[in-house]
């Protein structure tokens, strides 16, 4: 799994997540905001052009945007620097099935299972831990 389409995207995902999590401090820019959110659902379905096995990756992707769709809309009705945190929690935990997505296409199912596992002690930590800037 030597491709060159796949820490591209994943760069593309950081990058956008980095500049929506500036939206935290600063004036309100909604429209910014929504034009990142579409890159970034983009950005996770485009995954899908380059793996093998695209049925079970594009399962993990429709999951995640469903996700990030749902957290936008929630965000957008209460435009804040606590709506904008959400979004970027969200899109960290993201990070996880967007690296199963490679695996799982790429017909590696055991390691693609183990990284989607990797979200439970996240879930747990952050109910246990409740972190703060």
């Amino acid at each position: 799994m030597d491709r060159v389409e796949f820490p591209f995207l994943l760069f593309i995902y950081v990058s956008l997540l980095t500049m929506i999590s500036t939206l935290e401090e600063g004036e309100s820019r909604k429209e910014l905001f929504i034009l990142m959110g579409g890159l970034l659902a983009i950005d996770v379905l485009a995954i899908n052009i380059f793996i093998e096995r695209q049925v079970v990756g594009l399962l993990v992707s429709l999951v995640l945007i469903g996700l990030l769709i749902n957290q936008m809309v929630r965000s957008l009705k209460v435009f804040s620097r606590e709506s904008v945190k959400g979004m970027v929690r969200i899109l960290i935990l993201g990070i996880i099935p967007f690296d199963a997505v490679m695996l799982l296409g790429a017909g590696e199912y055991t390691a693609g299972f183990c990284v989607l596992l990797l979200l439970l002690p996240s879930f747990l930590f952050q109910r246990i831990v409740k972190l703060e800037a």
